[in-house]
């Protein structure tokens, strides 16, 4: 799979517009009863961090949507592909290989979910970044809120937000009272799906919350005469459960501290030879997923006296991966594979100081730094690819692509201001600087002649590691040209290291035309780091020396003669001119947005078949 980036400049243009109705709510006794009728009919004010100040929603001078859990529930909102249809301009898709949820906005995103690259839509859950989004939004349940934030966030969020940003904010222990609530949802497909919480505040500076969720269906595929037997694609089993923490010693400190389990043994997602609601396939290889992410997210808060507050914002995530997938057209042809072993770890530290929000001049600076490292062992079997040349499918070429060391690094610093020109008047500026450094070491794609299996085990999805990973005929050859009969070679050397580095800005001017109608026009740069794609090939007659592979690693890392194995950062530039306002006794909300986006080297994901058959 290789990452094109597209020279070019692409723009879009249009115009997005919210409506929102007020509903009619419980009345209160002491109210005369066209102020009952009134303040029934009054649409909830829900604030929002989306400036990393806490504002409502319609003062907020940003293209976003927002939900707390009310709001959420009122939707049916269980997993983030609930979200499509009440949020303007959001689709969700779904990587089958992956089992991963590709978020666009605006119409930009990216189905390069690997360890290669990155979403161009950024997750962050409790303002701790999440470079692999298959975890941290799959269950939304227990939340303070949601919020979906459309168009490049360059300064205060940073980097891989060219689309946009999606907040998710979990629910924080209470330290005044003890709560508890559990539902359960039935539906067809034999849809079960629980979730509960208790809140349990064990002095009167601190609290702890409990919270889990689980959600099972059978899958959605039916099996094509002639299929493998197992279980269908498309089901879902997912579980997730939080224990938080949260402490306040003083008035003036408070630390916040969350570990979460997340698992997903769902079959993923497949082509089907049919469409609607009776889709099927022929199946291969029944799915297989056992996906396993443990999270630590953590908050802590010091205000001074002076209004200033000092915080440190920082995570942790540790993933595993084991799955096998199935693409199949007919019973001849077809292929499947999966991760035999794939990890994921990444870490986070976030330091940030403002003032306070009611300050004419309000000002924040920040540090942010994020490292993630990943091994990678992908195997595919796919019996119809024409790996000769002629016109004979080969019964059993065998691919396997080892990444034993995948890794990035990125440093940034970033300040964002606001000063109130008058009343009714304010500007706003922001810079980020931004180094990315990203690393393949030791990765290779390595091709086969036929299926290398262990022993005596069946080949089923029942056993991940069919293939057997140490167990390559003679050792590997270093090219095709060079291998023995039978004997697996080496199709790509993909060590690399690139860096890249980048200032992202926004200048924003808000005008409050009335108390209730305000009007903002900004301009807003984004930046999306690079992303790792295949590396050269020996082309050699051999023996292959250290100074060979050396001349690989050296055409890998040369941008100038065009041989490089990574593609440049995508960037953008966004004009937004926006209107917000509410009307009739706060019981109407329109919000519109105008704006035009301009992308440098937008980057586009394909699969791309050499000539030994490899994708």
């Amino acid at each position: 799979m290789q990452v094109k980036p597209q020279a070019r400049l692409k723009k879009s243009y249009m115009l997005i517009t919210s409506v929102l109705l007020g509903v009619t709510s419980s009345n209160v006794m002491a109210q005369s009863e066209a102020e009952q009728t009134t303040e029934a009919r009054a649409i909830e004010v829900i604030s929002v961090s989306a400036t990393k100040r806490v504002t409502t929603i319609r003062e907020t001078p940003l293209a976003v949507t927002a939900f707390d859990q009310n709001a959420l529930d009122t939707n049916h909102v269980l997993q983030l592909n609930d979200l499509q249809g009440i949020v303007p301009s959001l689709h969700i898709a779904q990587n089958g290989t992956q089992n991963t949820p590709m978020v666009y906005l605006r119409g930009i995103g990216s189905s390069d979910q690997t360890e290669s690259g990155d979403p161009a839509v950024a997750f962050h859950v409790d303002g701790v970044y999440s470079a692999r989004s298959q975890g941290a939004s799959a269950l939304m349940f227990d939340l303070e809120g949601a919020e979906i934030l459309r168009g490049p966030q360059g300064t205060l969020f940073g980097r891989n937000a060219t689309g946009g940003v999606v907040n998710l904010h979990t629910a924080k222990p209470k330290l005044d009272y003890f709560e508890a609530n559990a539902e359960f949802t039935l539906g067809n497909y034999d849809r079960r799906a629980t979730r509960a919480m208790v809140n349990l505040p064990l002095t009167e500076t601190f609290a702890i919350r409990l919270a889990a969720a689980i959600d099972k269906s059978d899958g959605v595929v039916d099996m094509a005469p002639g299929s493998a037997m197992g279980k269908k694609y498309g089901s879902t089993d997912l579980a997730a459960a939080r224990i938080s923490a949260f402490w306040q010693p003083t008035d003036n400190f408070d630390w916040f501290l969350s570990y979460e389990n997340f698992t997903d043994q769902g079959t993923g997602h497949i082509p089907t030879v049919s469409g609607g609601s009776k889709r099927s396939a022929y199946i291969q290889e029944p799915g297989f997923n056992d996906f396993v992410i443990d999270s630590l997210r953590t908050r802590a808060n010091y205000n001074f006296d002076n209004g200033i507050m000092l915080s440190y914002i920082g995570g942790y995530t540790d993933s595993s991966r084991e799955s096998v997938w199935d693409r199949s057209w007919t019973e001849n042809r077809y292929e499947w594979g999966g991760c035999v072993e794939c990890t994921h770890e990444a870490t986070q530290h976030e330091f940030q100081l403002k003032n306070e929000d009611s300050a004419r001049l309000q000002w924040m600076v920040g540090l942010f730094y994020f490292k993630e490292n990943n091994s990678t062992h992908f195997d595919i079997v796919h019996p119809d690819s024409d790996w000769e040349g002629g016109n004979t499918p080969n019964p059993n070429l065998w691919s396997t692509y080892r990444q034993p060391d995948r890794g990035l690094k990125s440093n940034s610093i970033y300040a964002q201001s606001t000063y109130k020109l008058t009343d009714d008047f304010r500007i706003s500026a922001g810079l980020r600087y931004t180094e990315d450094k990203r690393w393949d070491i030791g990765g290779r794609n390595i091709m086969c002649p036929n299926v290398k299996r262990t022993e005596n085990l069946p080949l089923n999805s029942d056993y991940v590691g069919l293939l057997d990973p140490d167990n390559l005929l003679n050792g590997l050859a270093p090219n095709k040209h060079l291998a023995q009969p039978g004997q697996c070679w080496v199709d790509t050397y993909n060590d690399t290291s690139p860096s890249w580095d980048k200032t992202t800005g926004m200048a924003r001017l808000e005008w409050d035309f009335s108390s209730t109608v305000m009007l903002y026009a900004s301009y807003a740069t984004g930046f999306k780091s690079g992303t790792i794609q295949d590396g050269g090939q020996y082309t050699g007659t051999g023996p292959f020396t250290k100074a060979d592979l050396e001349a690989i690693i050296a055409r890998n890392n040369n941008e100038a003669a065009g041989t490089n194995a990574y593609v440049a950062p995508e960037e953008n530039t966004s004009i937004e001119i926006g209107f917000k306002g509410t009307f009739l006794d706060n019981s109407l909300q329109v919000f519109a947005a105008l704006f035009s986006t301009e992308y440098t080297d937008l980057q586009v994901t394909s699969n791309v078949t050499t000539e030994t058959g490899a994708d």
